[in-house]
């Protein structure tokens, strides 16, 4: 880990927790991938304000502010999530890019 911390500056603030049984950290793995499937579509509740799979909400943004902001409940969290925002994402890259469907960009 002492490599890796020279790389990335949130692997230094990135805290072991002790005390977690693997059961557990898997259980946190899946239930945050479950949940942060969903994350990217919290924009239909702002949509006077956001499009639908507008950038801010469909891109790396929430995963950075999760990171930030959750760096001390352990990795195994984060990861989860991670991995829920990528599945999400990548599900929204194969489907059709018409109408309803479109990502949208800021106006410039």
């Amino acid at each position: 880990m002492k490599k890796l911390t020279g790389y990335v500056p949130l692997a230094r603030k990135m805290k072991g927790v002790a005390g977690r049984s693997q059961a557990v950290k898997v259980s946190l793995f899946l239930l945050m991938a479950y949940l942060f499937l969903w994350v990217p579509d919290l924009d239909f509740l702002f949509l006077g304000i956001l499009h639908h799979r507008s950038i801010i909400t469909h891109s790396v943004f929430p995963a950075l502010v999760f990171m930030f902001l959750g760096w001390r409940i352990g990795a195994a969290p984060i990861a989860g999530a991670l991995v829920g925002l990528a599945v999400h994402l990548s599900c929204d890259l194969l489907s059709p890019m018409v109408g309803y469907a479109k990502i949208w960009l800021p106006a410039p």
